[in-house]
Order: structure tokens, then sequence, then C-alpha cells
């Protein structure tokens, strides 16, 4: 490598264009110790920093806001140590920044003149080491070495001194900067009037290099020109431009300025905007765009935020779903004459698609297909998920923390039902405050903006560590019809931050329509197993075989695809009956079959009856191949007769007409005296002139 003088250039600093000229200090690498050069001035660096004292007994070192590129560094915030080489021979004088020399005798680390300084044991020899980089050494080869404090700084330290340190050395240079400026520090344009601003940079006196241009901060939509250096904007904002003009080597350092250009416009906004200012879409379904208001029929584009999530045609602004995400979808005009460049949006959630029913989550040891909100103030996660449940509390370490956190599920479809439910277990402690507040449950319909809060009830409080869960049921029909979220909603305070454990989440259909019209009976199979107890005008009868006739036995819990005959009362015709939760009634010895949507031939035994009415009269008849409907029953027995009558059981307490798939009216119920019956006590009654027994 070629020996470089040292270059010192005096650079008188003056305003220029309103800008100050720049001083900026170098120092190039050594990689032979035949490039150092006499008069000189160098720095000594290790492990990434430079020595910065050199009579405090040990070495100071500090990273001084130095870089490093291609063996150059620079450094603006801080004064490192620096030396002169001075050379007797093949040895070294160094002469240290504040005009001592370094020196090791007994009297004194520092010489304050160059006679003393060219003693031979205060000469040094400066060698480079492939292992450790530079070694400066007494000429003398005394045991004295720079190291550890004993003379001056240590650079480098030898293995007898137990450190391996190895120096770099850095001789100093001095190039002015190449000074750029801008005239005009902050323009303004207006767009109404323009819509470019140029501006060139000016440099030092001399400089012959290469200026570039670039735009670092936009929000006005702006590009440059590389040639001309017009900034064009389409929109008021702010936009700053960068000019760099490049180091030249051995004359100037790199420099750089800036300019922020404002952008106004004086026109008025075009009258375009969404109807929404959020939507939110299910991925697998159908998700129908908000239709953008655009009263003067303006030419807009249409983008996405993030394609990742969802495209958009950009001339009718239709979206296509890619992944669950969030994007905005953003209409664009331009401007023109009369209206400003604007635009009009709204955010996109795109969720997973939809969870179908039933719904269920566990909670153990995850959260599964529910989301958190994460980490909260000073780093704290509310919510967690061990082993058997979730959990969620601000207590940490006995500290209470006034935070609030969700745990959201996902899109549940309950699109086609009217009756749903929510149940979980939960379990609290007693630290809660005002419960109703600090553990809620929310729901919503999905697009509705605004989340609904539930009524539950509370378990009592654990005692101990030890929690005791009880299971919650929540009718959530009002939401049913459509995709469906709920949420999970704990507040702790700083007074109050009690534990809040949730698991076996499930959203379910919770009940059944059913409809009794024309006549007050029918026969009657749910896929679902129903309960009757709490049904207003409403019973249920499973039918037996008893002695040649049909007994009517009322029962109120019924199994999933088990026929019954109901009985409406009070001109009532439309229930409903929700789902039986717990163990359902004895069902053994029902005659009831349930129908298969084919026709059921009479039969040669067992003989098969449907519910009709004949020549007025109501009874089970021959089937005689007629179709009975899934959710339809058809009697199965022994006897053979014309028509079955009905008898019913001890808790049944009045007939009222019988339905039949002919929709005829009603036969009327007389008394043995002949007497007209409106509603039939226990005892025989006659019924289009045949006895009938109603116990």
């Amino acid at each position: 490598m070629r020996k470089l003088l040292l270059k010192q250039f005096f650079l008188l600093c003056a305003l220029i264009m309103g800008s100050t000229c720049v001083w900026a200090q170098t120092y190039v690498k050594i990689t032979s110790a035949s490039d150092l050069v006499s008069d000189d001035v160098y720095i000594i660096a290790t492990n990434n920093m430079i020595a910065v004292s050199y009579k405090s007994g040990a070495l100071n070192t500090t990273s001084t806001g130095f870089t490093e590129s291609g063996g150059t560094i620079t450094t603006t915030t801080s004064i490192p140590m620096e030396f002169t080489l001075g050379k007797k021979g093949d040895n070294c004088t160094l002469r240290m920044n504040d005009d001592n020399y370094l020196g090791y005798d007994s009297d004194s680390n520092f010489r304050k003149n160059q006679t003393s300084a060219n003693k031979t044991q205060e000469q040094w020899v400066i060698s480079a080491d492939d292992t450790y980089g530079f070694i400066i050494l007494n000429a003398s080869e005394t045991s004295r070495f720079i190291g550890t404090g004993y003379d001056v700084f240590r650079p480098y330290a030898i293995e007898n001194l137990g450190v391996k340190m190895p120096a770099t050395l850095y001789r100093k240079v001095a190039y002015p900067s190449s000074a750029v400026t801008f005239a005009e520090a902050a323009p303004t344009i207006d767009l109404a009037t323009t819509t470019t601003y140029t501006q060139t940079a000016t440099t030092a006196a001399n400089y012959n290099g290469t200026v570039t241009y670039e735009i670092t901060d936009n929000t006005a939509g702006a590009t440059i020109d590389a040639t001309t250096r017009a900034v064009t904007a389409t929109h008021e904002g702010t936009v700053t431009v960068k000019a760099t003009a490049a180091a030249v080597e051995g004359k100037f350092l790199e420099s750089s300025a800036s300019y922020t250009l404002t952008v106004t416009d004086s026109r008025s906004a075009a009258p375009i905007s969404f109807p929404v200012t959020t939507a939110e879409a299910i991925m697998g379904e159908t998700f129908t765009a908000p239709v953008l208001t655009n009263s003067e029929s303006l030419t807009v584009s249409y983008s996405s935020s993030n394609e990742a999530v969802a495209t958009v045609n950009t001339t009718t602004g239709a979206v296509t779903l890619v992944a669950p995400g969030t994007t905005n979808i953003i209409a664009t005009f331009a401007g023109n004459a009369t209206y400003k460049y604007t635009t009009a949006q709204y955010e996109l959630t795109v969720n997973k698609g939809a969870q179908s029913l039933p719904y269920e989550e566990s909670f153990n040891k995850t959260f599964g297909e529910f989301t958190s909100d994460g980490e909260n103030f000073d780093n704290i996660t509310v919510w967690t998920s061990p082993e058997g449940f979730v959990k969620a509390t601000s207590s940490i370490n006995n500290v209470n923390k006034e935070l609030g956190s969700w745990l959201t599920s996902p899109v549940i479809n309950a699109k086609n039902e009217t009756h749903i439910a929510l149940t979980f277990d939960q379990a609290i402690d007693s630290y809660f405050g005002t419960i109703a507040d600090e553990a809620v449950v929310y729901a919503k319909r999905v697009g509705d903006a605004d989340w609904t809060k539930l009524t539950i009830t509370y378990p009592a409080p654990s005692e101990n560590k030890t929690p005791i869960f009880q299971t919650t049921t929540v009718d959530l029909s009002a939401f049913a019809g459509n995709n469906i979220q709920i949420a999970f909603y704990y507040k702790g305070t700083v007074q109050h931050a009690g534990t809040w454990r949730i698991k076996n989440v499930k959203v379910a259909v919770s009940a059944e329509d059913v409809t009794v019209t024309g006549y007050d009976l029918r026969t009657f199979v749910s896929d679902n197993a129903l309960d009757f107890t709490e049904v207003e005008n409403l019973e249920a009868y499973i039918a037996k075989e008893e002695d040649g006739n049909v007994k009517l036995q009322q029962v109120r819990k019924v199994p999933a695809a088990t026929g019954v005959l109901l009985r409406a009362k009070n001109a009532a015709t439309n229930f409903v009956v929700p789902f039986a939760a717990t163990a359902t009634d004895d069902m053994s010895g029902n005659i009831f079959q349930r129908g298969t949507g084919s026709a059921v031939s009479t039969g040669t035994g067992p003989y098969n009856w449907i519910l009709s009415t004949k020549d007025g009269v109501l009874g089970f008849y021959p089937a005689s191949g007629r179709t009975v409907a899934a959710d339809h029953a058809y009697l199965q027995t022994t006897v053979q007769e014309a028509r079955i009558d009905l008898t019913f059981g001890d808790d049944a307490t009045a007939i009222t007409t019988v339905c039949s798939p002919s929709a005829q009216p009603a036969a009327a119920v007389y008394d043995l005296q002949g007497r007209r019956v409106a509603q039939p006590a226990r005892g025989l009654y006659i019924v289009n002139g045949r006895k009938v027994s109603v116990k």
C-alpha cells in the first residue's frame, strides 16, 4: 500500500446559501509498518473501541460514535487519544496530544521535550503481527511494554500480562466536506395552481464529485425526476428531498442536505364516501363490498392496502378474499380542475371460515380457535391457558394492575338456526369487586360495530385455591340467523383483581320450533332430545299397547328420534321446545315408529296405523300405503281392527280436538246423558256414535 502523506486543510467556514460548511474527521487504517509516516497523527483502536486516555493507570476506551467502512473510521462525537509519530532511525518517538512524549523510567512516565524523548529507552519499535495486530515495544527491548497502566495505555497486551488484545493503528487525515446546500429550506406549493417544484443543490467550491437526489419522507404522493430534479406531488402533505454529494478521495468527504416541500390544495374535496368505516368478511363466504357514494360519477381507482388479505377490482371495487387479516379498501380520485385528490376507505377484517354448530372448546392448555389480545401494560399476559381451563387475572406477584383483556371466539355459523345457546363452566375467586363489570360475556353478529353485553349468573366464589366450576347457560337466540362471535372480557383494577377460570365452552342449537295447526293433535319426531316440561300449552305422549287398546302416557323429556303424540291446548299453535339437557324419560314400550318419508303398508302383523279421521271419526286407521314423513310417526300394534281409538293415561286432564292430515273439522263429544262437552274430563264419552274413555 502506498504511503499516504498527511493532508491538512484549513477551511474558512462561511455562510454560503444559508448553510455552514462542515468539518469531518477521518482516520485511515494502517495495514503495514511501512505505511507509518513520520510526523503524522495516529490513534490506536482495540476491540472496536478507541483509546481515549493515557494517564489513568488503566485503559479507558469508548465506542466514541465511530463507524468503519473500507478501512476508514469517521468520528464526530468524541476526541480519541492521538499521538504524533517521530522517526529516529528505525525507531519512533510517540508524542501525545498534550505535547508529552511517551516514556517509562522511574521518575516520570512522560517526557516534556523532544530531547529527552530521543533517549534510546524512550524510543519505540512498532511492528505488525498477523495474530495480534500492531505491537509497540521499547527499543531497548526491556520488559516494559505499553500495557495494563504500567506506562501509558494498553492497546495491546502481550501474553505474559495475561491478556491478548489486538491493536490497530489509524492515521489521521482531514478532508473538508463537499458542503451541499439548498437555498430554500422549506418551500410551499398549492396544487390548485402547480403540481411540480424544482430546486437544485449547490456544493463547496472546487467540488467535482457526484450529487444524487432522493425522497426520504413522503405524504404527498410525490415523485422526483432523476435528471431535472423536478418533484411532482399528487395531494396535500409534505415531501422531504435529500441531496447527497459523494466523497472525493483525498479532497472531500461525503455531505448531504435536505429540504421539505409543503404541499397544499385549495380545491374542494371530491364528493366520494363509503357508507361504512368498517366491514367484516368470512373466508369461504360471499362478501358484498360496500358501494361507494359518487354523486358526480367521478372516475375513481380502488386499491387494497394488504393484498395478502384481500384484492380489489381497480374499476368496480369488487373484493376478492385471500386470507384472514385486516386491510383497507381505498377509493382514490386523482383530482381535476374542480376537485382535489380525494380518498375514501373502509377497514375490512377477513375472518377465518365460520365454525359449524355445535362449536365446542375445552380450553385444555390452549386457546383453541379463540384469540387473546396478548400482552398488556408492563408485558403482563392477562389470559393464560394452563391445564384444564383458561384463566384471566391482572394480579401479578400479588400486585394488582388496572388492565382489560379480551378472549374472542372465531366466527360461528348460526345462519340457519333460530334458537341457540352458549354454555360454559366458570369458576371465580373472592377478589372481584363488581364482578358484572369485571368478568363479562359479550356476543355480536358479524358485521355489527358493537358488542352486546350478556346477562349471566356467577358461581359462588372459591374460598381456597381449588376452583369450583359451575355450568352457565346463556340464550343467544337474539343473535341466531347470522354468523356470530362471543367474547370473554376481563377487567382488573388496582383495588380488585380477581381470577376468572373458564372451560368447556359450547355454542349449539338450544331449542326447536314445533307447530300444531288445524287440529290440537299431531304425531311428531325430532332429531334432538326435547324437554316439554316448561312448554306452556303443549303436552307430549308416547303410546303403549295394553289388552288390545292403545294407552297414551304423558312424557316430558323425550329422547331424539322418538315418536310422540303432541297435544296443543288453549288454541296455541306455535311452540319453542328446548333441548333436553339431562337424562330423558323412560320410553320403554312406546309403539310409535318414526316415518321414513316413504309409503307405509298396513302390514299383516304387526299392523301399522296412521292418525287420521274417517267419516268424521278420529282414530288410527290402517296405513294403506300412505307416506309418513320423517318428522311424523305411526303406530305399530299386534291387533287388527278397523280403527284404534285413543285412551289417555292417568295424568291427562282433557281431550280437545283430534288432528288429521285431511284437516276435517273435529267431531263433537257427548257425555252418556247426551249433553255436548267442550272440555271432557275423566270418564266415558260418545264421539260419532262410539265410546271413548278418558282416564
